[in-house]
C-alpha cells in the first residue's frame, strides 16, 4: 500500500511539473504570436513568419491560440507568395476547426495565384 502512495504522490507530482512546462510553454508561444503580429502589421513578413513559426514549435499540446496562429502564418505565406505553405496551415487549421470561413477564403485564393482554379 505504502508503494501505491508513493506512486500516487509520484504522478501528482508529475502532473504538476507538466502542468507548469505547458504553461511557460503556452508564455513563450503567446510571446512569439505577439512579435508575429507586430512584424505583419509592419509588414515585415520574414520576421512575421519566423515568429508564427517559433510560436507554432513552441506551444504545449492543448494551446488555445493554435488555430489563429496557423491563421496567421497562412496569411503571411500568402504575402510571401507562398501558396502551397498557405494551403497547408489552413488545412491544419481547419482540422482543429472546420466553421472558420477566413481558411477556407484564405484557402481558396492561395489556389487562385497557383492557378488551380479559375
Amino acid at each position: 500500500n505504502s508503494n501505491s502512495k508513493s506512486n500516487s504522490s509520484n504522478n501528482n507530482s508529475n502532473s504538476k511539473e507538466s502542468t507548469q512546462v505547458d504553461n511557460s510553454l503556452a508564455i513563450l508561444a503567446d510571446m512569439y504570436r505577439k512579435q508575429g503580429r507586430d512584424f505583419y502589421a509592419n509588414e515585415d513578413y520574414s520576421n512575421a513568419l519566423d515568429s508564427f513559426s517559433k510560436a507554432l514549435i513552441q506551444a504545449p499540446r492543448n494551446w488555445p491560440n493554435k488555430l489563429a496562429v496557423l491563421g496567421n502564418r497562412a496569411a503571411t505565406y500568402m504575402m510571401l507568395n507562398r501558396y502551397i505553405e498557405a494551403i497547408d496551415d489552413c488545412n491544419s487549421a481547419i482540422l482543429i476547426d472546420k466553421t472558420v470561413l477566413k481558411l477556407y477564403t484564405r484557402k481558396a485564393r492561395a489556389y487562385l495565384r497557383l492557378g488551380r482554379i479559375k
